[in-house]
């Protein structure tokens, strides 16, 4: 692991683990179920120049405990809260990055007070589609080609996921393709940025313009060469999207360098 990034565990309901990096406001970065903290190791080491980063693995992926039954998006809200509590964090910023954007959203529903300011990226929770999980495979296979360089180094990570929590992983892939929560993104009252890869294929660009329609302080920005991954693939790009947009009335919906 490179210098700097700190992996640690933690006991929330089971052994979890999180990996802590940087120095500043807290911000929680929750990983995708079907990837590991570790996967955002270029993404990370960017943010802690401006933030105390914690990236954390939920149940039912990485390192995490096992899960028997797969959670609904409330149950790691409430998960997420209590992980808060164990790290003395009375708040934070936080971001979700595809599957895990849903928690994210459910977490910013149900304990608003403690969510500073919220990013998705490239977030489940609109769908455009048929709910087809052929569509979805075949659409992530397109943009594994794209993000070639994440593809092969991130694969063994992919696997371990497949491998250690097989049932939760293919849960993940069901929900990716199903799950639509406009209903619920009008009780989303906090400042929100949503980020998207402008070439993006598993969650097209047109679900950050309905996301960002339906959340009263949403603003979105798109980056035009990058893919679902792309806060992976180009996170100097990312980070200096959130840090500017993060700091005291920034708006990138008036002045965004990558506008959808």
């Amino acid at each position: 692991m490179p210098s700097g990034l700190k992996a640690s565990f933690v006991d929330v309901a089971g052994r979890c683990r999180y990996v802590k990096t940087g120095a500043g406001p807290a911000l929680v970065l929750i990983a995708s179920p079907l990837i590991l903290a570790t996967t955002y190791r270029p993404l990370l080491s960017r943010l802690a120049c401006h933030y105390t980063v914690y990236a954390v693995e939920v149940p039912g992926s990485g390192r995490s405990f096992k899960i028997q039954t797969p959670w609904t998006f409330d149950q790691y809200a409430d998960w997420l809260a209590q992980f808060f509590d164990q790290l003395g964090l009375r708040s934070a910023s936080v971001i979700g990055h595809s599957n895990s954007g849903a928690i994210a959203i459910a977490f910013a529903k149900k304990y608003a007070e403690r969510v500073d300011q919220l990013v998705l990226a490239d977030s489940i929770g609109v769908r455009v589609r048929n709910g087809s999980i052929l569509r979805t495979l075949f659409s992530r296979a397109w943009d594994s080609l794209v993000e070639i360089r994440l593809t092969v180094t991130g694969f063994p990570d992919l696997l371990f996921n497949i491998l250690f929590h097989s049932k939760n992983f293919f849960h993940q892939v069901r929900v990716a393709s199903r799950t639509d929560l406009r209903t619920q993104l009008p009780a989303v009252n906090v400042r929100t940025l949503i980020a998207w890869g402008g070439r993006d294929h598993t969650l097209p660009r047109e679900c950050a313009r309905l996301m960002q329609r339906s959340i009263a302080k949403a603003s979105y920005v798109v980056s035009r060469r990058g893919s679902h991954d792309w806060l992976i693939e180009r996170p100097r790009e990312f980070t200096d999207v959130v840090s500017r947009w993060a700091k005291p009335h920034g708006n990138l919906e008036e002045r965004a360098p990558f506008p959808l």
